[in-house]
């Protein structure tokens, strides 16, 4: 496979490309590690198969020439080629628990500059790995408070899956009468403690909602 190294203005991105990057997080990559992976062109047309968004970030950072593969093809490969590299890098999964440790190597040699990732992204990705396998219904504590209300004893950094849960459940049992906390003024001034004592709910431990009210049965 011959690499050449050949002007931006030789190339062209493909006109058909669906794809959407993140051309500002190619930038930072390149600006850390360089420019090291080849784009795949179509030789007959000159249009970028595979890399459209590291030429915008080449191109951004100004770079003059960039390294290419050059593919002899029809239109028709043209095409499966650059949708198979688009959907595979979809497709892919990480292994959490392995990314995670990754992750506090490369914070504690010196951060995550040119990782493409950012700290809000790799702080869920740490709770999420020592929290384990997202729970099932069965395995949260569900407490009816006033009217159609759970208080939902769990960890904040499980609210995603607690929240996809009880919608799951509001699914399943259409019958019951279901309204979001903050749909209702009165409600949601309660869980602000923004009421009086007698309603007054407080906090205790890691995301668990304690309180007491005439109608709940506890």
């Amino acid at each position: 496979m011959e690499i050449v190294e050949v002007g931006v203005g030789a190339i062209t991105p493909h006109p058909k490309n669906a794809r959407q990057g993140d051309v500002s997080r190619i930038v930072e990559s390149i600006k850390a590690n360089g420019f090291f992976t080849p784009l795949v062109v179509q030789k007959s047309t000159n249009f970028i198969l595979v890399g459209n968004h590291r030429y915008k970030a080449a191109c951004e950072l100004g770079m003059t020439t960039i390294p290419v593969y050059f593919v002899d093809c029809d239109d028709k490969q043209a095409r499966k080629i650059m949708l198979a590299d688009n959907k595979t890098s979809d497709r892919a999964k990480y292994e959490k628990e392995t990314l995670a440790g990754l992750l506090q190597e490369v914070i504690a040699e010196g951060g995550l500059f040119g990782t493409a990732f950012d700290a809000s992204e790799v702080d869920k990705l740490l709770q999420e790995a020592s929290a384990g396998d997202a729970p099932t219904v069965d395995q949260f504590e569900l407490f009816p408070y006033d009217r159609t209300f759970f208080l939902v004893a769990a960890p904040l950094s499980l609210h995603s899956a607690v929240v996809d849960t009880l919608e799951k459940l509001v699914l399943e049992h259409s019958e019951v009468e279901y309204e979001h906390a903050q749909d209702s003024k009165e409600d949601a001034a309660i869980l602000q403690g923004e009421e009086g004592q007698e309603r007054e709910l407080t906090y205790g431990g890691e995301g668990v909602a304690q309180g007491e009210h005439p109608e709940t049965p506890w």
